[in-house]
């Protein structure tokens, strides 16, 4: 896996966890500001790095 696939894979787990976590505490009425700012920078940042390389199945392949 590239090293860019890698960086990517964090950044999907981390907003994954985040999203599970914020949709849990706002369901109870938990939520914070942090929380939120939190969720919404990691979100931020996974966009990105969508945006920045093609990670597509179809974008070459590492030997």
């Amino acid at each position: 896996m590239q090293q860019r696939a890698r960086e990517l894979v964090v950044l999907l787990r981390k907003a994954q966890w985040l999203l599970d976590d914020m949709a849990y505490e706002l369901g109870g009425g938990r939520l914070t500001p942090e929380q939120q700012d939190n969720t919404t920078e990691a979100l931020g940042e996974l966009v990105e790095a969508l945006k920045a390389e093609d990670f597509s199945a179809t974008a070459s392949a590492e030997p």
